[in-house]
């Protein structure tokens, strides 16, 4: 008997969407400081990170990750293997 695996691009892109946002959210707080640090001198002297709306960003990327996926499994899971199999 044979398995259907889910095709792997789609695992691979979920992971890689999840990495590109904590790349961004680091990327975008590493800049914010840098500006911050380059404008000490016109008198912007305190760097002001938003950790609460950075957070609420990345649980809300997740839930919608977790959503995404939901559609295809439950499709997945009410065909029947033989179905699965001929389709190919």
């Amino acid at each position: 008997m044979r398995r259907i695996p889910a095709p792997r691009d789609r695992a691979a892109d979920a992971v890689r969407r999840q990495l590109g946002l904590l790349i961004g959210l680091v990327i975008g707080v590493v800049f914010g400081a840098l500006f911050t640090h380059t404008l000490r001198g016109q008198g912007l002297t305190t760097i002001s990170i938003p950790w609460g709306q950075d957070i609420l960003f990345l649980v809300v990327a997740a839930v919608v990750g977790v959503l995404a996926a939901l559609w295809p499994a439950v499709r997945a899971a009410r065909t029947r293997p033989l179905e699965a199999i001929s389709a190919e």
